[in-house]
């Protein structure tokens, strides 16, 4: 019983981190859905509404969502949305709308 009490802490130690990564991965999926989602409803906002917004920070529970306008040289203009991650990475996510 030792023995096999052994083996299921040794495999415990082994898994927990590869279990931990897992479901921080899975949030940080969840969060790119939720910073796609918000890109997409104000670059319907200003198709619509016709009125380029400013640049601004939009903070949905723990995470702090800073989306960016900028205007090309073709007729298109760009948007931008930048956050960071559970694992202190900066991830950026862009789009195009005709102007």
């Amino acid at each position: 019983m030792l023995v096999a009490f052994s083996v299921l802490l040794l495999l415990l130690t082994h898994t927990l981190p590869l279990y931990i990564h897992v479901k921080q991965e899975r949030k940080n999926i969840e969060m790119d859905k939720a910073a796609v989602k918000l890109l997409h409803h104000k670059i319907l906002e200003y198709k619509y509404d016709g009125a380029l917004p400013d640049s601004f920070t939009e903070k949905q529970g723990e995470v702090a969502y800073h989306i960016e306008w900028h205007k090309e040289p073709s007729a298109f203009f760009k948007a931008c949305i930048s956050w960071e991650d559970l694992n202190k990475r900066q991830q950026k996510r862009c789009d195009y709308i005709k102007r």
